[in-house]
C-alpha cells in the first residue's frame, strides 16, 4: 500500500529541456511571426502550474541534486538562446520578400508599345498602348547559401553581399539590415566573451605564468580516522546467504574495513581453492577440513604459481598502525 503513495518519477533534466526547447523556438522565429511571444508565455504559464501542481501532489521525492542544471541554463543556454535570436533576426529581414525576384540590372522595355487589330474577349477588335512593362529576373534572395546553389554562409547579414546585378533590397531594409547585421557580431562577441572570455583568458595566462592556486584545504582528517568508512574489499553476494563471499586475502587490512562481522575464513573463497604458498589454512573448527585444503595445496596444485583471487591491501597512517599496537 506505501508504494501507491511514493509518487511517480520525474526528471528535472526533461523540464529544463522542455523549458529550453520553447524558449529556443520563440527566439529563432519572433522575426517573421511576432505574436509567437504571446504563444510562449501562454505555454510558461501553463507549464508553471502544471510543474507546481505535480510537484505537490503528483511527483515524488528525488535525490537532491543542487543547482547545477539551472545555473548551467542560465549560464551558458539563455544567453546562446539570445545570440541565435539576434543572427537569425539579420537573416530573415535580409532576406525578406523571399520571393527571389529582383528588377535587372538594365531594363528591358518588353511589350511597351501599341498595339492595332486586338480581338478582345466580347468578339470586338481595337487597339491598345502598353505604356510600361516592368521586367524582373530571378535573384538568389539568400545570405545563408548551400553547396546546391554554390553560395556560401556570409557573415554578418548586410547589404553589401547582394549580387551587383540583382539587388533586392529597399533603402529602409538596407538600413535596418545593417542594425541587425552588426548587433548579431555584437551579441556574437558578447556571448563568446561572457561565457567563454575567462577560460581564454586563463589559457593565455598559463602559458606565461603558474597561475594554478588549489581552491580546496586539507581538513586534516584521514581515512582510517573516519567511522564506518569501508574499503573496496573484493566479494561476492550469493542468495540464500546472510554474509557476502570474500574473495582475497585479507590479513593484511583491519577488519573494519570489510563492511560487517562474521568469521571471515569461513566465508572466504581464497580456502576453497588452495595454491602452493598460501600463508595459512582457514581458521575453522574443522581439523580434518583445515588438513584436507593443506594436503591440496601442497600436492595436487604443484603446477599453480600464485592466487587466482584478488589482493587488497592498506596503507594506514603511523598513528593508526600505533593505536593499534596499543589495542593488541
Amino acid at each position: 500500500m506505501n508504494s501507491h503513495f511514493n509518487g511517480t518519477h520525474y526528471n528535472l533534466a526533461e523540464r529544463y529541456t522542455d523549458l529550453t526547447k520553447v524558449i529556443f523556438l520563440c527566439f529563432f522565429y519572433s522575426p517573421l511571426f511576432p505574436s509567437i511571444y504571446f504563444y510562449c508565455t501562454a505555454i510558461f504559464i501553463q507549464q508553471y502550474w502544471s510543474d507546481k501542481i505535480s510537484l505537490l501532489r503528483i511527483w515524488g521525492h528525488q535525490p537532491l541534486i543542487g543547482p547545477q542544471v539551472s545555473r548551467f541554463s542560465r549560464k551558458f543556454l539563455l544567453p546562446l538562446a539570445l545570440t541565435a535570436f539576434a543572427i537569425a533576426a539579420s537573416y530573415f529581414y535580409a532576406s525578406f520578400p523571399y520571393d527571389n525576384i529582383c528588377d535587372p540590372f538594365e531594363p528591358d522595355p518588353g511589350f511597351a508599345g501599341k498595339y492595332n487589330d486586338v480581338t478582345f474577349a466580347n468578339g470586338t477588335m481595337g487597339s491598345i498602348t502598353v505604356t510600361n512593362d516592368d521586367s524582373v529576373v530571378f535573384c538568389q534572395q539568400e545570405l545563408v547559401g548551400s553547396l546546391d546553389t554554390g553560395l556560401f554562409i556570409k557573415f554578418p547579414a548586410l547589404p553589401i553581399f547582394q549580387p551587383s546585378d540583382a539587388e533586392w533590397m529597399t533603402d529602409s531594409q538596407s538600413t535596418l539590415t545593417t542594425v541587425y547585421g552588426w548587433t548579431s557580431v555584437a551579441a556574437l562577441a558578447l556571448f563568446v566573451g561572457i561565457v567563454f572570455g575567462g577560460s581564454i583568458f586563463l589559457a593565455f595566462q598559463s602559458v606565461c605564468k603558474n597561475i594554478y592556486e588549489p581552491s580546496t584545504r586539507d581538513q586534516m582528517i584521514d581515512f582510517s580516522g573516519i567511522q564506518d568508512m569501508f574499503g573496496y574489499v573484493p566479494q561476492v553476494k550469493f542468495g540464500g546467504y546472510a554474509y557476502p563471499w570474500l574473495c582475497c586475502d585479507i590479513d593484511d587490512i583491519a577488519e573494519d574495513l570489510v563492511g560487517w562481522n562474521a568469521d571471515y575464513d569461513e566465508n572466504n573463497l581464497i580456502y576453497d581453492v588452495p595454491y602452493k604458498g598460501m600463508k595459512r589454512r582457514a581458521r575453522t573448527g574443522d581439523d580434518s577440513a583445515s588438513a584436507e585444503v593443506e594436503e591440496q595445496a601442497t600436492s595436487s596444485l604443484e603446477g599453480e604459481k600464485g592466487p587466482i583471487f584478488s589482493i587488497v591491501k592498506h596503507y594506514p597512517p603511523e598513528w593508526y598502525k600505533k593505536n593499534a599496537q596499543k589495542s593488541d
